[in-house]
């Protein structure tokens, strides 16, 4: 399986990380975008904001997990996560 990110219509995109496109209202709350393992949005309060809500132009590395993640993460986590890692300041 394999990662993708489709554009939709307006400010939704639809996300698929080892699952089928996942499309209407709430869609990607199926993914976790988090960075360093704190949720960025709420589940069901999604949309592309999120993933400009990260600091991926200063991240240390992305980690993507495909699949089920929730024993990890949490149940927003259903079917992957987008885990912005960002440096050690310490």
């Amino acid at each position: 399986g394999g990662a993708g990110v489709q554009r939709g219509n307006g400010q939704e995109y639809l996300p698929a990380l080892r699952s089928p496109v996942l499309t209407g209202a709430g869609a990607c709350g199926g993914i976790l975008a988090a960075e360093d393992g704190i949720a960025l949005r709420a589940a069901g309060f999604c949309n592309i904001n999120e993933l400009f809500e990260a600091h991926g132009e200063i991240a240390q590395r992305i980690d993507v997990i495909k699949g089920p993640a929730s024993a990890l993460y949490g149940s927003n986590a259903i079917h992957g996560v987008i885990n912005v890692i960002t440096p050690d300041t310490t």
